[in-house]
């Protein structure tokens, strides 16, 4: 399966790109470095990284449902197992 659609997307990458509105299920999205910018301060959320920003607006007006998540640790004695 993950060959047939690398093949689609080698071959038409706007097919490969509408699969991704079309297919059931949730789609995920890291916070940090992806949907907005890092800046190493664990209380504060960066800038938005506008070209992800604008396509999880898009799956959200297509109906997808987005969530985001984070690997950041609410007290340092989390910091070992999220390493792992």
């Amino acid at each position: 399966m993950v060959e047939k659609d690398f093949k689609l997307k080698e071959e038409n990458p706007r097919t490969f790109r509408n699969n991704m509105t079309t297919q059931p299920g949730w789609i995920g999205v890291d916070l940090d470095g992806t949907l907005a910018e890092f800046i190493g301060d664990m209380s504060f959320i960066g800038e938005p990284i506008m070209p992800m920003l604008n396509r999880v607006k898009t799956w959200l007006a297509n109906g997808r449902e987005v969530r985001i998540f984070t690997a950041r640790a609410a007290d340092e004695d989390s910091y070992e197992q999220i390493r792992l």
